[in-house]
């Protein structure tokens, strides 16, 4: 509603705390997935702590 961010699709991956979701990023056997993504996307990621 504010600002110049304008993306035209969002994903949310839930998980259970702050350390699980760095952990996933982490992952050494998703590595090649994520080397998939960063070379036919363009995205940003940004984590959102919340209550549950």
């Amino acid at each position: 509603m504010e600002g110049d961010w304008c993306p035209e699709r969002v994903v949310i991956l839930e998980f259970p705390s702050k350390e699980n979701a760095k952990e996933f990023l982490g992952d050494t056997e998703a590595q090649p997935l994520f080397s998939i993504r960063h070379k036919s996307t363009t995205s940003k990621l940004i984590l959102a702590e919340g209550c549950s």
